[in-house]
């Protein structure tokens, strides 16, 4: 799917997808599809409000690199 997740959903190679910019996306999809997408936010899903990036960090999973 590359970077580019909107065909991907309008071809039905997949159901759903995550990271995409709701604000954006969904309304290209609502104007090729005619109606619009159901969207979930992360912060429905439990995710805390972030601006951007989240980092997810575990001690006993240190990288040696």
């Amino acid at each position: 799917m590359g970077f580019d997740l909107v065909p991907a959903l309008l071809s039905r190679q997949t159901d759903a997808v995550i990271g995409t910019y709701f604000s954006i996306e969904g309304i290209y999809i609502e104007v090729e599809i005619g109606m619009p997408p159901v969207i979930v936010t992360m912060e429905e899903l439990g995710v805390p409000h972030y601006d951007e990036l989240i980092v997810v960090a575990n001690r006993a999973h240190r990288s040696t690199a």
